[in-house]
């Protein structure tokens, strides 16, 4: 049975909050934290990095259909201001900037809009709360080593994909007429790009 829901997410630390609604097929409010976290990528990612005990879930109204929920968020977001609010993750007050009520096809109108940079007041707002709300470790030598091993045969997202002969042109070409800086490696004499040389050569060079 399908139960629209809207509800609140808090980050107990800070105080920050995040209004959503949930209305997919077979949806129910006693999933929220258990099987359902939020759309809010923002929300998932710190969840995963913090852990979810760091988190308050609340369930906030119940609907009969999804129409009547995402009214009722939209209402609330807008009510609050949310998306101009330091005290909430949302980044949008809802409403038809990313709802397809119908699911139909969007116009190209509205994809070039979606296709468009998020605004300065965006990006600033994001940044806030991410610094704000979590401290950002320093990218030390030693987490540098653990990032890379995390990275290491399956675990790494490209882990037996191979880029077909369309993206590689695509590569190749977002690349034709732009200057590669070029530098030497002390060890072997070789000049390569600055890329090159910092992956494979200086301290990681094979003649060492």
């Amino acid at each position: 049975m399908t139960v629209p829901f809207t509800y609140i997410i808090t980050h107990i630390s800070s105080g920050v909050k995040y209004y959503g609604v949930k209305y997919a097929r077979n949806c129910h409010p006693r999933d929220l934290g258990i099987t359902y976290f939020s759309s809010s990528r923002i929300v998932t990612n710190m969840i995963a990095e913090e852990g979810i005990d760091k988190f308050k879930f609340e369930v906030r109204k119940r609907f009969k259909t999804k129409k009547a929920a995402v009214s009722w968020e939209t209402k609330f977001l807008n009510k609050v201001s949310a998306a101009t609010s330091d005290k909430w993750f949302n980044l949008y007050n809802g409403g038809d900037v990313w709802y397809n009520r119908g699911g139909y096809t969007l116009s190209d109108e509205t994809r070039q809009k979606m296709r468009k940079p998020k605004s300065n007041e965006h990006q600033k707002k994001l940044a806030k709360i991410l610094n704000a709300v979590r401290e950002i470790p320093d990218w030390t030598d030693e987490r540098k080593v653990k990032h890379s091993e995390r990275m290491l045969g399956q675990n790494n997202p490209m882990y037996g994909k191979k880029a077909s002969s369309d993206t590689r042109k695509k590569m190749r070409d977002a690349h034709i007429g732009k200057k590669l800086s070029i530098i030497e490696c002390a060890h072997c004499s070789r000049s390569m790009s600055v890329n090159a040389h910092t992956r494979w050569h200086g301290p990681k060079c094979k003649i060492l």
